[in-house]
C-alpha cells in the first residue's frame, strides 16, 4: 500500500500509539504501514492547566494553602517534573510500534527558534506562549511529513481510532476514484470556532500527487488573526443561568431582569461571538487554502452531534443562543448548530457499539455506519495527567468481538508479553467507573 502514518507522541502517549498501531494492522490485514513519529520528548501545558497541576500537588502532599510562595517556585517546578516523571507510559516508542523516530522539540527549544521556524516577526513572547501547543504540535507534524516518500500520507493522532475494517485501502481507493485531495475527519460541531466539514489533522489522509506539501503547510495562523475582527468564545453568564434547570427562582429572576436591562449589550455579545464561528486558523487551514485556490475536492466523515448531549466546547453557548427561532434571525454561517445534513444525531450506541460520546469522547460515521473515535484525553490533563487507555482498549476489544475479530493485547512496553497474552490488566478506579457509562 503506497501510504505513510505520520503520527507525534509524547511520553503520555505510547500506549495509546502500540494499541491504535495494532489496531491498524489488525483491520487492515496486517500491512505493515510504515510509520513516521516525531518524538517530543515533553507535555506542553498551558500556564493554566500548569497552575491547576500545582494546586493539585498542594492538595496530595498537604502543604499550606498560600504554598507555593515566590521563594518555593523552584520547589513547586521540581514536584511538577516528578509528577510528570510518574504519569508518563514505561518505555519508548519502539517498545510500542516499529517506526522511524524524528526528535521533537522541548518548549524551550520552540520559544527559542519560533521565529526562525514559523517567520513570524514582531511577536510578543506572551502571544507566542499561549499559542505554544498549536505550534509544537505543527513543527512536529511537518518534520514528519517531510521524511514521507509514499504518494499517500496518514496524518493520525495517537487517540484517534477508525474501526472500519479494511479502512486504508478502502479510503485511498474511494480518494482515486473520486478524484479527491483529502479525505478525513472534520471538527466536531462542539467546537464552534473551528473549521467546519473540513479534514482536520485528528485524521488527515491527503494524496501528495494533488497537494504539495512544506512545512509551511501545517503551521496554524494564530498570531496574526485580527482579534478585533473575531472574537474569543465568550460565556454568557446569566443566560446560562437562565437556561439552566434547578436553579434559584432568585437567581432566575434576576438573569432575567439582567437580560432585559443588558439587551443591547447581550445582542452585540452574542453577535460578536458568532463572528467567530467557523474561523479558527489552526493547524491544517493551510490545506483548506490550497484546496480552495486550486479547485481540489475533499471528503469528511460526518460527525456525531447533538447539542443537548455534547453541548458547545466551554459552555460558551446557552440554550437561548441555539434555539431555533433565534438562529433563525442569523445567515447560516453564523448559526451555532451547523446544517443538520453535516452532523448524526445517531451514534455508536444506536450500532450496539460502546457509548463513547458518554466519555465526553467524539464519533464518527462513514456511509451510514460507525467509522472512528476519538479520546479527547487532553480535555482531562488538568485534572489527571495519566491518560488511563483502558476504556479504549476495552471498548475496541467490544467492536472486534462484535465484528468477530481477534482481540488486542494490552498495551504492554515489552513487545514479547504484548503479543503473548491478552490478560486482563488491573483496572483503575477512574477506568472501572467509565465501563459502566460506555456498555
Amino acid at each position: 500500500m503506497d501510504a505513510t502514518i505520520c503520527t507525534v507522541l509524547t511520553p503520555f502517549h505510547l500506549r495509546l500509539a502500540g494499541l491504535n498501531y495494532r489496531l491498524c494492522s489488525l483491520l487492515n490485514d496486517g500491512h505493515p504501514f510504515e510509520w513516521i513519529v516525531t518524538w517530543n520528548p515533553e507535555l506542553f501545558l498551558s500556564k493554566g492547566n500548569r497552575q491547576r497541576i500545582i494546586k493539585l500537588i498542594r492538595i496530595r502532599r498537604k502543604l499550606p494553602p498560600i504554598w507555593p510562595k515566590n521563594s518555593q517556585q523552584e520547589e513547586a517546578q521540581e514536584f511538577v517534573r516528578q509528577e510528570f516523571a510518574a504519569a508518563a507510559d514505561p518505555g519508548s516508542v519502539h517498545d510500542y510500534l516499529p517506526a522511524r523516530v524524528i526528535d521533537g522539540f522541548t518548549r524551550e527549544d520552540l520559544l527559542a527558534r519560533f521565529h526562525e521556524l514559523f517567520g513570524l516577526d514582531n511577536i510578543v513572547a506572551f502571544k507566542a506562549e499561549k499559542f505554544l501547543a498549536s505550534y509544537l504540535h505543527a513543527a512536529s507534524l511537518a518534520a514528519a511529513v517531510r521524511e514521507v516518500k509514499t504518494r499517500f500520507l496518514i496524518i493520525l493522532d495517537p487517540d484517534l481510532y477508525v474501526v472500519r475494517p479494511n479502512w486504508a485501502a478502502e479510503i485511498i481507493a474511494r480518494m482515486k476514484e473520486r478524484d479527491l485531495a483529502v479525505f478525513g475527519v472534520p471538527w466536531n460541531p462542539r467546537w464552534h470556532q473551528k473549521q467546519r466539514r473540513f479534514p482536520c489533522t485528528h485524521l488527515m489522509v491527503i494524496d501528495r500527487e494533488k497537494i504539495p506539501l512544506e512545512a509551511e503547510t501545517f503551521y496554524p495562523d494564530l498570531l496574526r488573526v485580527d482579534t478585533t475582527k473575531y472574537a474569543a468564545k465568550t460565556i454568557q453568564k446569566f443566560l446560562h443561568l437562565k437556561a439552566t434547570k434547578g436553579a434559584p427562582r432568585g437567581d432566575v429572576r434576576r438573569a432575567g431582569w439582567n437580560l432585559i436591562r443588558r439587551f443591547p449589550a447581550t445582542i452585540a455579545e452574542d453577535r460578536n461571538q458568532r463572528r467567530s464561528i467557523g474561523q479558527s486558523r489552526d493547524t491544517g487551514q493551510m490545506i483548506n487554502k490550497l484546496i480552495e485556490d486550486r479547485g481540489l475536492n475533499f471528503e469528511a466523515a460526518l460527525p456525531v452531534f447533538d447539542p443537548k448531549i455534547e453541548g458547545f466546547a466551554g459552555n460558551s453557548v446557552t440554550a437561548i443562543q441555539r434555539a431555533p427561532l433565534v438562529e433563525a434571525l442569523f445567515p447560516p454561517e453564523m448559526r451555532y448548530v451547523p446544517p443538520k445534513e453535516t452532523f448524526s444525531r445517531k451514534g455508536f450506541l444506536e450500532f450496539g457499539y460502546p457509548n463513547f460520546r458518554s466519555l465526553k469522547w467524539e464519533e464518527f460515521l462513514f456511509e451510514g455506519t460507525p467509522f472512528a473515535f476519538h479520546m479527547r484525553g487532553e480535555m482531562h490533563r488538568p485534572k489527571q495527567l495519566r491518560l488511563d487507555p483502558y476504556p479504549a482498549w476495552f471498548g475496541l476489544n467490544t467492536i472486534l468481538e462484535r465484528l468477530g475479530l481477534d482481540p488486542l493485547p494490552w498495551p504492554d512496553p515489552s513487545p514479547a508479553r504484548a503479543v503473548e497474552t491478552v490478560a486482563q490488566p488491573a483496572r483503575s478506579e477512574r477506568a472501572a467507573e467509565t465501563l459502566d457509562a460506555i456498555t
